[in-house]
């Protein structure tokens, strides 16, 4: 990323980006994401965390297209959310930047990547965000999630049957995806289904985007239990 005058513009870019989608960053929280966005760049040029290399559009395509589901999640008042193939941390980093009152748990397989993610919230003294390098299907914990964010593990079919045991009764789902995202939403689990679909416009990216909301059939779970 530039330094001096070129670093104020980013920032300038960023906070008007996300106030456009309704996300009021401070001048730490969107230093916090230059600062993020700086070191993605520079570990990027050596252990390819992803194929965009241009400064510029890695603003928009990573760090407002991740902020996209701040409104979402303040809605949904979660507070213990895991990023299921968080890559090199996104969406997790920039929404626990934005959203400091949650707990951010980064999902990924591959070492580099979360080595990166450890770096990252090392050097940008996140507290709230914990990496754990294992895969979602192996992965088994004691308390469950609120919420599960992601951006790019799978069509939404298999992060539905990947990512489900780690969902708690009543919790959500959200699914980045593209254009053809609500013909995704049409093809879940049984017992599951699409909430809602949340058409997103988000600066500098004009390909179009939307954030489904998957959870549990309440038909079906009321139905089970009243079997029962």
């Amino acid at each position: 990323m530039p330094e001096g005058e070129g670093a104020t513009v980013a920032l300038d870019q960023l906070r008007d980006g996300a106030r456009d989608m309704g996300v009021d960053l401070d001048t730490r929280q969107a230093t916090q994401l230059i600062a993020f966005l700086d070191l993605f760049e520079r570990w990027n040029r050596v252990h390819n965390l992803s194929g965009i290399r241009d400064a510029p559009k890695m603003l928009s395509t990573h760090l407002l297209d991740s902020l996209a589901a701040v409104a979402t999640l303040k809605r949904l008042a979660a507070r213990h959310i895991a990023d299921v193939g968080s890559g090199g941390g996104l969406p997790g980093i920039p929404l626990a930047i934005a959203l400091p009152d949650v707990e951010m748990t980064l999902i990924e397989k591959a070492p580099k990547k979360v080595a990166f993610q450890i770096h990252a919230s090392t050097v940008l003294g996140l507290e709230n965000v914990y990496p754990l390098q294992v895969s979602v299907q192996a992965l088994t914990i004691t308390k469950t999630f609120e919420c599960i964010v992601s951006r790019a593990f799978a069509e939404a079919k298999a992060l539905v049957e990947a990512a489900k045991h780690l969902l708690g009764e009543d919790g959500s789902i959200l699914a980045y995806k593209g254009p053809r995202g609500p013909l995704e939403g049409r093809d879940l689990p049984a017992g599951w289904r699409l909430r809602e679909t949340i058409w997103l416009r988000v600066p500098g990216i004009d390909a179009k985007r939307c954030l489904l909301v998957i959870g549990k059939d309440e038909q079906r779970h009321r139905a089970r239990f009243n079997a029962a």
